[in-house]
């Protein structure tokens, strides 16, 4: 099976990808095919050019994403007791410590928060300034 493979890419190596012709050839004369038909069709004219051309950006070929870059987290767990909350952000980027973060329940703003810490992978501690916070609500800068 080997010398049979052997043999058939031994033989197609002459063959080769295509002809390109030598300088001489064409100095000669001998024009190849595809010279030849594109010699007596007439010209293309130049394709107009596209009005607003500048101020439209070509297409992408991806669809471009943005990552987000404000804290956006929920509410983990609520001590109310000791005015305490437990945040987490695991799809977007920690806040700073003594960061003031809003709690949202739907789009009504319910509390206000100081983040204080600890910090313990995306979960964050941070205290109850104002208002009342659930398990579930949703944490964001104003």
């Amino acid at each position: 099976m080997r010398l049979f493979a052997t043999i058939c890419v031994l033989l197609t190596l002459p063959l080769g990808c295509g002809h390109t012709p030598a300088p001489d050839e064409s100095a000669a004369g001998v024009q190849p095919a595809t010279q030849a038909r594109t010699a007596s069709a007439k010209p293309k004219p130049p394709a107009p050019a596209r009005k607003n051309s500048v101020l439209s950006p070509p297409r992408a070929r991806y669809p471009i994403v943005t990552p987000i870059e404000t804290p956006i987290g929920r509410v983990a767990s609520v001590n109310s007791r000791l005015k305490f909350v437990v945040l987490d952000f695991s799809l977007s980027p920690l806040p700073f410590l003594d960061q003031k973060l809003f709690v949202y329940r739907g789009e009504q703003k319910v509390a206000e928060l100081k983040v204080t810490g600890p910090v313990r992978g995306s979960n964050v501690g941070a205290d109850i300034v104002a208002g009342e916070a659930q398990q579930g609500d949703e944490t964001r800068e104003e």
